[in-house]
């Protein structure tokens, strides 16, 4: 019963604060805000890396 509180707890803190402690990861889990390597489609040689943040 002690478990089910403090779910409740823990779901009703991160209700209130929107789910803003997670937002901070977001831009490492989309493709758009990482890096870009080149290569070569032949030799495969790095050509450039391409650092978006």
């Amino acid at each position: 019963m002690l478990a089910l509180k403090w779910l409740q707890y823990i779901s009703y803190v991160l209700f209130c604060s929107r789910c803003n402690l997670g937002c901070c990861l977001m831009p490492l889990m989309m493709n758009r805000f990482k890096d870009v390597d080149h290569y070569c489609p032949r030799c495969q040689f790095h050509i450039y890396r391409y650092n978006r943040l």
